[in-house]
């Protein structure tokens, strides 16, 4: 319900307050619901109120987060997928890269999972300047654009095997950021070979089947 009102009931006079009493009632009848903290989190972000969207989309993400893909109570990969999406938008990138690696490992032929990918390891980059100093944890602005550039070329990978499982737009954002890439000078991380190998294995496979 609380969806209907963040979409097509957005322009009632309730449907602010509506949302609110919704998700209080979905809390309370199920505080471990993701989904809620989720949902919450767009009613915060439609509300400009980041911080309080940041604290609810981490709150419902730390619900799963450690969860064996097995629990029942783990998310369908959509809904994993628009919470990647949604940190992203906060500019949360860590979060979302480590949402977005558990999918690609699930289905590395998602290309709007590696066009995610590729475009938080941009955004990443840019954040962290180009100093070579980082934290001991921390990836470098080179290594983020690297495994950026990766990731968008996985993407045109897919693209070439079938085009209609691709977005004009996204592919628009992708060659535009290669090319930023390019310009760089930025050189994919290692494994890109190693993937398009894979899938050249895959499609071998499939030709010797037919």
């Amino acid at each position: 319900m609380t969806e209907l009102y963040l979409t097509d009931l957005c322009f009632e006079p309730e449907a602010e307050q509506s949302c609110e009493t919704f998700l209080a009632q979905a809390a309370e009848m199920d505080p471990t619901d993701p989904e809620v903290y989720q949902t919450l989190a767009s009613v915060r972000l439609s509300q400009q109120r980041e911080e309080d969207a940041k604290t609810a989309l981490t709150q419902g993400w730390e619900l799963w987060r450690n969860l064996e893909p097995e629990s029942p109570t783990f998310p369908p990969a959509a809904s994993r997928l628009t919470c990647a999406k949604l940190f992203l938008e906060l500019g949360v990138h860590v979060s979302a890269l480590e949402v977005l690696h558990q999918l690609e490992g699930e289905d590395d032929e998602n290309p709007e999972v590696w066009y995610l990918s590729g475009w938080a390891w941009w955004l990443l980059g840019e954040s962290r300047g180009d100093k070579a100093a980082v934290g001991e944890d921390e990836e470098s602005q080179a290594e983020c654009w690297g495994e950026a550039k990766l990731c968008l070329q996985n993407y045109l990978t897919l693209e070439e095997r079938d085009p209609s499982g691709t977005d004009a737009d996204q592919m628009a954002h992708v060659k535009e950021l290669l090319g930023k890439l390019d310009a760089a000078g930025v050189v994919a991380s290692a494994g890109a070979a190693e993937g398009d190998a894979e899938w050249e294995d895959a499609s071998e496979d499939e030709a010797m089947e037919e």
